[in-house]
């Protein structure tokens, strides 16, 4: 994926021209080693559904309001969302809900192809240990989670 990035030219949009409609595409690092991302675009706006995986014993959900910024074929991104993460041990099943703000830019490639790289900015809001005895609380440290998506506009 990352030489098909690099090999493919940049497409410039046209100043005032908004990106409109579904882009579906793969995600890499970030709210999980691999998921699949689906984000509808509407102006310099954004809604993103993030489905991803660490270990395929958990399931995690992400949504995200974004905003863009520019005209250019770089678009610096920001945003903000939640992030819900089901896990389970030997112990049982775990929840946590985690706030996810993400910072990064969009290259918007050759024809409907974006490669988004982003760095998440989270922090723990709510768990739910599967030791019913575990008591402690959610670290509120912030931590960062570096990530990499390629979207393909659908429209």
């Amino acid at each position: 994926m990352l030489l098909f990035a690099l090999a493919a030219t940049p497409a410039i949009p046209q100043p005032g021209t908004a990106q409109e409609g579904l882009r579906l595409g793969l995600a890499l690092g970030g709210p999980g080693l691999i998921g699949v991302v689906a984000e509808w675009r509407w102006d310099d706006y954004g809604a993103e559904l993030l489905l991803t995986t660490f270990q395929f014993r958990d399931l995690s959900v992400s949504v995200a309001g974004k905003q863009y910024f520019g005209a250019s074929w770089l678009k610096p991104v920001v945003g903000g969302g939640l992030w819900f993460i089901a896990g389970s041990s030997p112990d049982g099943t775990g929840h946590v809900l985690v706030a996810r703000f993400p910072l990064g830019v969009d290259w918007h490639m050759a024809g409907r192809h974006h490669l988004t790289v982003e760095l998440n900015v989270s922090r723990g809001l709510w768990v739910n240990r599967p030791d019913p005895a575990d008591g402690t609380p959610v670290n509120p440290r912030f931590i960062t989670l570096p990530g990499l998506a390629y979207r393909l506009d659908t429209g």
